[in-house]
């Protein structure tokens, strides 16, 4: 017998969680990165066996990169305009020098900024939280491998997704540090979107 409740079902206590869509305008430049890394992905399709050949999921990843690196402008830029009426927010990646493109913006303009990915030493993780927690720090960049679940980051109640990994639950549990016991302001999620990729995946 297996029983089954929903987070709702069992935490009628949370507030909601509204997604908005941010969809973001993109430059020549990397229009033009966009359209060869998708005949760079053609030309391997054409010439691999199956789609699961490592080379193509090599391709989409290289697509995936050059759709992240778009919105890190519009990223800083979101989440300046969400600090200038909230204290504290989160942002969320899926690729390490991305975060530390944004984290390197937000700081230079002020903002008390903390950084998690992969590369940050175990012992350290905690601290950065806490420091988050407290209201240390406004800013909580991380990759979605390294913070994506187990961490309360409820000091926030806007999280900004600059890009989505490729399963449902693994985006959920990204929106859920901010959305956990001891929230009780409304959340918002941005999803940001620039290429029709990120539609797709979407």
């Amino acid at each position: 017998n297996l029983l089954h409740m929903t987070k709702e079902q069992c935490l009628k206590e949370l507030p909601p969680m509204t997604t908005i869509f941010h969809d973001v305008p993109v430059s020549s430049r990397f229009q033009i990165q966009y359209e060869q890394s998708i005949k760079y992905l053609a030309n391997v399709q054409a010439n691999a066996s199956n789609m699961r050949n490592e080379a193509v999921l090599g391709a989409v990843q290289r697509l995936r990169v050059v759709c992240a690196h778009a919105k890190v402008q519009a990223t800083v830029e979101l989440a300046r305009s969400v600090l200038a009426k909230e204290p504290a927010v989160v942002i969320f990646t899926y690729f390490a020098q991305v975060a530390k493109n944004i984290h390197a913006q937000l700081k230079t303009s002020g903002w008390p900024c903390s950084l998690l990915t992969g590369e940050t030493p175990q012992h350290k993780r905690q601290e950065l939280v806490d420091n988050f927690q407290k209201g240390l720090s406004s800013v909580f960049v991380c990759t979605f491998g390294a913070g994506g679940v187990g961490l309360t980051l409820t000091a926030a109640s806007t999280i900004i997704l600059l890009d989505r990994p490729w399963t449902p639950e693994e985006t959920r549990q990204a929106e859920d540090r901010i959305r956990r016991i001891g929230q009780v302001k409304k959340c918002t999620s941005y999803w940001m979107r620039s290429f029709d990729l990120d539609k797709q995946i979407d």
